[in-house]
């Protein structure tokens, strides 16, 4: 009997399973009645001809050719309307874009709740502690992530749900900026590469959304040029990037992939705490 998670991964792997094309009904009935004209024509001839040779040679070839070609197409249109019903009983029963957005909504509590244990901090050290997480999808190569699970489908609100996410929490203690940032495989309910940061908010030295180049290669095999980009960057070089989207994403999924991420609500305060930091140190009288 399979466990609770095997039977979710199972129903996220038919949700995401695309409905197969079917068989080109019309066009095999087409040839099929091409066929049958020519089996008419034969037979025509058993009736009018007046000589044996017409009867037997040309109108038995006629009738016999259109048979077996009848027989034929008939049965190409039979195996592929098989195989046509055997791939759709793959892609149901499907979960529903409301079940989908639960499951994903309480991973993501439950990865919030991971990132403070992380960054070892609590609610009660951290000042904005509603600001939304920086979501965005991957939909590129990368290490420790089947590329069976970077899949995506149309979801609600024409955003598409997708099968492996990036995900960051910043929070904001009292003297530091901390960051975690991991992926998502929804499929799998799995967190992997896990990353923290820890800022001081004066050692901050931009925020940043921009263009920038990119060296991601996508699941199609295409070379991502370039991708919108987060980045907090501090003065000794170090700094924390998230990929937020870009346009060849939007062409590979056929709409505007990324949602309300979060970005500009996390931004705004982390600027407004930079700036009340330095603002504190300009007001530090220097030691003697």
């Amino acid at each position: 009997m399979k466990q609770p998670l095997d039977q979710r991964q199972d129903a996220l792997r038919r949700y995401f399973t695309p409905l197969p094309t079917p068989p080109d009904r019309r066009g095999a009935l087409l040839r099929i009645g091409g066929c049958a004209a020519v089996m008419a024509v034969g037979f025509l001839f058993w009736l009018v001809s007046p000589s044996w040779l017409g009867r037997v040679v040309i109108g038995s070839a006629f009738f016999f050719v259109g048979l077996g070609t009848v027989a034929r197409f008939a049965w190409l249109y039979a195996y592929d309307n098989y195989i046509y019903q055997q791939n759709l009983a793959k892609a149901f029963p499907k979960p529903t874009h409301a079940a989908v957005d639960q499951w994903l909504t309480h991973a993501i509590q439950r990865i919030r709740a991971h990132s403070l244990e992380r960054l070892g901090l609590s609610l009660e050290d951290c000042d904005f502690v509603d600001l939304p997480p920086i979501i965005g999808p991957i939909l590129w190569v990368k290490a420790g992530i089947d590329p069976a699970d970077i899949i995506w489908i149309q979801g609600n609100h024409a955003i598409p749900h997708c099968g492996v996410y990036q995900i960051a929490f910043l929070w904001l203690a009292k003297f530091h900026l901390g960051i975690f940032s991991c992926d998502y495989n929804l499929i799998r309910d799995a967190i992997l590469n896990e990353e923290i940061y820890e800022f001081f908010y004066q050692d901050i030295g931009g925020v940043s959304v921009k263009e920038q180049a990119s060296a991601l290669t996508l699941k199609t095999g295409q070379s991502l040029k370039s991708a919108q980009e987060l980045r907090i960057s501090v003065a000794n070089d170090r700094y924390f990037t998230f990929t937020l989207g870009a346009e060849q994403l939007q062409e590979l999924t056929g709409t505007e992939f990324v949602p309300e991420s979060g970005v500009e609500v996390a931004l705004s305060a982390v600027r407004k705490r930079m700036q009340d930091a330095k603002a504190g140190l300009l007001r530090t009288p220097m030691a003697p």
